[in-house]
């Protein structure tokens, strides 16, 4: 199933698509067809249907949210930068996250109310979901300075960077199908833009070295540093990492049931998962892993994967409705 960009968007709104065509003054037909791709949506219709979403209109064609690190009189709290948060578990490890404003104010708010909670979920501005064991915590310290009074010096750049755009995300992990993005709703240009971020191409390398003399060797460092660099952000699409209260962390690639993740991850946070080990069947024939919440740290999920998986589930129930009625 495809979940296209407007799809994905009204969703997130809670809006139907009878509420979507009356906020863009047009029949639920017509909307019909600017969701599915089928037809090119008028400009002035869609700064109407921008507003009603809550995004700016070139977020409708896949460009970057925008995203502000200092605007503390920002409306929305999910695009001002807060900082990071640290966590220090008891066996000695640790872990650093960096967070929105409104990431910070619904964690904390949990910390303050849910004193019986054996799980937490934290969205990161890297594309992770993290579920957190609350026995496994020593302490967590919440810093906008990039300082941890009570951590160690080095984190290991976990926290170095941050994507918070979840258009990046969807991009970067179907960059090797542009036509599936294009079928999604991305432009051209929202899909250069994202790629030419994760790996610049010759021109601009050239422009970035212009007036300066540079080796052979040195040239190869760099281009091997880019590599190495978008490595670190395809991981953080694609891949799960779970940390034990004992042992190494370990991480592997999800196949499929990332709507059934999506919705095990809310039972378990509410403290209505009746199971000891979460199923993750991974990519390749008859391989699975069977993770004991009741042993970990934390499991670390991308956040792009389990949003467009309930957008599915989300589709499911809409059309379900529709038959009812």
């Amino acid at each position: 199933m495809t979940i296209t960009i407007l799809k994905r968007l009204r969703l997130n709104s809670d809006l139907t698509q009878k509420e979507a065509a009356k906020a863009s003054g047009v029949t639920q037909p017509t909307y019909q067809r600017w969701e599915s791709g089928k037809s090119v949506i008028p400009a002035d219709k869609a700064v109407l249907l921008a507003e009603s979403f809550a995004v700016t209109t070139p977020e409708l064609y896949g460009k970057k949210a925008p995203f502000s690190i200092v605007n503390f009189d920002a409306e929305d709290k999910r695009h001002v930068y807060y900082g990071e948060a640290s966590f220090h578990f008891c066996d000695g490890s640790n872990l650093l996250a960096t967070i929105s404003e409104a990431e910070f104010d619904r964690f904390t708010s949990r910390l303050d109310t849910a004193d019986s909670a054996a799980h937490m979920v934290l969205t990161t501005l890297n594309n992770r979901t993290l579920l957190i064991r609350s026995d496994s915590i020593m302490d967590i310290h919440f810093h906008q300075e990039s300082i941890d009074t009570f951590g160690p010096e080095d984190y290991k750049e976990q926290g170095e960077s941050y994507y918070p755009d979840m258009n990046f995300w969807v991009i970067l992990d179907n960059a090797e199908d542009p036509d599936y993005l294009l079928e999604m709703g991305f432009s051209q240009e929202a899909i250069d833009e994202a790629i030419n971020d994760l790996l610049p191409t010759e021109e601009a390398i050239q422009k970035l070295l212009e007036g300066q003399k540079i080796t052979a060797e040195k040239r190869k460092e760099m281009d091997d540093n880019f590599h190495a660099d978008r490595q670190i952000l395809v991981d953080l699409a694609e891949k799960i990492t779970w940390s034990m209260s004992e042992g190494p962390n370990r991480s592997d690639y999800l196949l499929e049931d990332y709507a059934k993740l999506a919705s095990s991850i809310e039972l378990i946070e509410d403290g209505l998962f009746e199971k000891n080990f979460l199923h993750l069947p991974f990519e390749g024939w008859y391989r699975s892993a069977f993770v004991n919440l009741r042993k970990i740290n934390y499991i670390s999920f991308p956040t792009h994967k389990l949003e467009l998986a309930m957008a599915e589930v989300w589709t499911d129930s809409e059309e379900e409705l529709q038959l009812v009625k």
